[in-house]
C-alpha cells in the first residue's frame, strides 16, 4: 500500500506540473522572483484533483485535534490536502503536505517538520492511510536532494519509507519538485 500510494503522489504531481497553463507560471514566478505562491499553488492543485479522474474526494485543509501528551502548544492542526483515491475503502485518506522554497535545503527541512506535525494526530481522529509530502524549489541532482532529504530526516529523527523519495524537474522552469 505505502510503495502504491508514493506512486500515486509522484504521479499526480507529474501531471500536475507538466500542465501547460502551470510550467507558464511556474516560469513566470521565476523569472519575476516572485515570493509567497504556496496558496496559489494549492488552489491550482486543488482544481487538478476536482477534475482528476482518480481521485473519489479531496478535502483542504482538514483540522485535526493533536495529541496533547505530545503537543503541549497546539490543539489543533490542518493537513494541507486529504486524498482518497478510486476503490480506496471509505474514509480512508492519504495525507499531503506542501511546501514551497526557493532554497531547496529550507523546503526540505519545512517538509521534515510537517511529517512530525502529522504524527502528532491523535490517535482516535487518525483516518490518515499514508501521509505525504509534496516540496517544490529549486532544481538539485537527484543524489544531491536524496542526500539533503537524508540528513534532514537523521536530524528530525524522521523513519521515511524506503526507496519513496523521487525528484523531478519540472520543464523549462529552474524548479524541481520533490516527494517523500
Amino acid at each position: 500500500m505505502i510503495k502504491r500510494d508514493f506512486e500515486f503522489i509522484v504521479e499526480l504531481a507529474t501531471e500536475f506540473f507538466t500542465q501547460e497553463h502551470i510550467v507558464q507560471r511556474m516560469a513566470l514566478i521565476q523569472s519575476k522572483d516572485i515570493s509567497g505562491w504556496e496558496v496559489w499553488l494549492q488552489v491550482e492543485f486543488a482544481m487538478f484533483l476536482e477534475e482528476h479522474i482518480d481521485v473519489v474526494e479531496w478535502i483542504r485543509e482538514f483540522q485535526y485535534s493533536m495529541d496533547m501528551r505530545s503537543s503541549k502548544n497546539q490543539k489543533y492542526m490542518a493537513i494541507d490536502f486529504l486524498v482518497r483515491k478510486r476503490r480506496a475503502r471509505l474514509g480512508q485518506y492519504i495525507a499531503i503536505e506542501i511546501k514551497q522554497n526557493k532554497s531547496a535545503a529550507s523546503c526540505i527541512r519545512g517538509m521534515m517538520k510537517d511529517v512530525c506535525k502529522i504524527g502528532l494526530v491523535k490517535g482516535s481522529e487518525d483516518d490518515i492511510r499514508t501521509m505525504w509530502s509534496l516540496g517544490i524549489h529549486q532544481f538539485l541532482p537527484q543524489e544531491e536532494l536524496k542526500s539533503l532529504v537524508k540528513s534532514y530526516a537523521d536530524e528530525y529523527e524522521v523513519q521515511l519509507a524506503p526507496n519513496c523519495i523521487k525528484t523531478k524537474s519540472i520543464e523549462n522552469t529552474n524548479f524541481s519538485f520533490t516527494v517523500f
